[in-house]
């Protein structure tokens, strides 16, 4: 069976990712999506909750939904990337992995990663120095990378090419391939053939849900919709009285939390001092040295007390276990190859026999389900230990 491996986040699940899934089933003959649990890469929690976004995925052609635990989910392109594919490469049955890219040349991507790769160091060094001097980041990474420069410009373009980093890194045998992205999904209007997730998000913000519908597939908008009249939705902005608290009382333990650097702890305290909501402090922390999704994920290294050392060691040693999420028969299938290679966790329990790393990964899985679990307008919802009682999506 030939197995091709997708690394996304669904949040929520649209066409366009369904149109992804199916270009990818035309080169293989299963599909497995590793998709971000409790917290996003832009250091948020994804609006409906892992296990309806994986049962959205399985409904509209994934045949298994695995989860990129927390801190891969919440991290920079590099770690997101390396966290993904290395949980693909221990499965031990996965031929391709498929990404989708603005630029749709994997020769092209290729070449950038393999600059990227050689000459990392001195890139960012230049970049870092560019931003104490007050340019932009985006005219650093154009003037450093030269005539790949439009690669590196686009946010899936430059995930693709820690992608291709990532496989090297691990002297991965899977091959990549690239399917051109349609449609414009780093907007946020609806509007178009495709629209993006951050479109989809902004409609449902405004309470404009029949907007989106026919941007989602039916059987996927179907579990939207009744996530959504149950008051499923998950804003970060139920944390705000949380996160104060954390900055007045807790500032001096802040300097060795992750992605805080710099002095940007003395940034945060001051606007707890000021403020008292997320949105609040984050624009009065903002510069141009930092990106509001750099300063998200320092927000979320504070509420879940991820230290440095914590991130370091996960980003060196990459996945320890697979989750599942969500199945169909051909993903019950795979996962009986899968446990005879790596931990398989389909139930909480089973963490616990799965190796002190392993252990250690869950549980900071566990934490930042806790914490997400918070942000859901649904009260009953805000529950502690879900990773111990919610049973996967099975397909039947």
């Amino acid at each position: 069976m030939i197995t091709a491996g997708i690394i996304a986040e669904y949040n929520p699940f649209h066409s366009g990712h369904m149109f992804h899934i199916n270009k990818t089933k035309e080169q293989a003959d299963a599909v497995i999506c590793v998709m971000s649990g409790a917290f996003t890469q832009r250091g948020a929690p994804g609006i409906i909750d892992k296990w309806a976004r994986a049962k959205s995925a399985v409904l509209c052609g994934a045949n298994l939904v695995l989860e990129l635990p927390y801190p891969f989910s919440a991290a920079p392109a590099e770690i997101f990337a390396f966290g993904g594919v290395s949980l693909l490469e221990r499965l031990g049955c996965v031929d391709f992995l498929s990404f989708g890219s603005e630029s749709g040349k994997i020769e092209d991507l290729k070449k950038a990663a393999k600059l990227l790769e050689n000459n990392e160091g001195e890139i960012w060094k230049h970049i870092r120095e560019d931003a104490g001097g007050g340019k932009s980041f985006a005219a650093s990474v154009a003037e450093q990378t030269g005539e790949y420069a439009n690669l590196f410009e686009s946010p899936n373009n430059l995930l693709a090419i820690k992608y291709l980093n990532a496989l090297s890194r691990l002297e991965s045998g899977i091959k990549p391939i690239t399917i051109k992205r349609e449609g414009d999904y780093n907007g946020t209007e609806i509007e178009g053939k495709f629209v993006s997730a951050a479109a989809i998000r902004k409609a449902v913000s405004e309470e404009n849900l029949s907007a989106v519908k026919k941007y989602m597939p039916q059987k996927a908008y179907d579990v939207f919709e009744k996530e959504y009249n149950d008051g499923n939705i998950y804003k970060i902005e139920k944390l705000d009285t949380f996160f104060t608290a954390i900055l007045r009382f807790e500032g001096s333990l802040l300097s060795n939390r992750a992605y805080i650097s710099e002095g940007l702890e003395n940034r945060f305290i001051a606007a707890a001092g000021k403020y008292s909501t997320v949105n609040d402090i984050l624009k009065y922390v903002k510069t141009k040295r930092y990106t509001y999704t750099r300063l998200s994920r320092a927000m979320l290294s504070i509420l879940l007390k991820t230290d440095k050392e914590t991130v370091a060691e996960h980003s060196k040693k990459g996945a320890a276990y697979a989750k599942v999420l969500a199945a169909d028969d051909i993903g019950l299938e795979l996962l009986k190859k899968i446990k005879k290679n790596f931990p398989v966790i389909s139930c909480g329990a089973d963490y616990k026999k799965a190796g002190d790393y392993a252990k250690k990964q869950f549980e900071l899985e566990m934490r930042a389900q806790d914490i997400a679990s918070l942000c859901c307008e649904n009260i009953s919802k805000r529950i502690c230990a879900r990773d111990m009682t919610e049973k996967p999506y099975i397909l039947n």
